[in-house]
């Protein structure tokens, strides 16, 4: 991961998702702002991730 985002990388959350599957939240510093990307177990980004409360 810290390949893919390099310096940009602050911090990582595992969640399940509805599917009841491990999805990573990937939160990202880009020039002063925080920004979140959704990512699966092989690493490859995910786009809808609904959350299990």
């Amino acid at each position: 991961m810290i390949s893919q985002y390099g310096n940009s990388f602050y911090d990582i959350t595992m969640m399940k998702s509805a599917g009841n599957k491990d999805v990573y939240q990937v939160r990202l510093a880009e020039n002063g702002n925080i920004r979140s990307v959704w990512i699966n177990g092989d690493g490859s980004e995910v786009s809808d991730v609904f959350v299990q409360k």
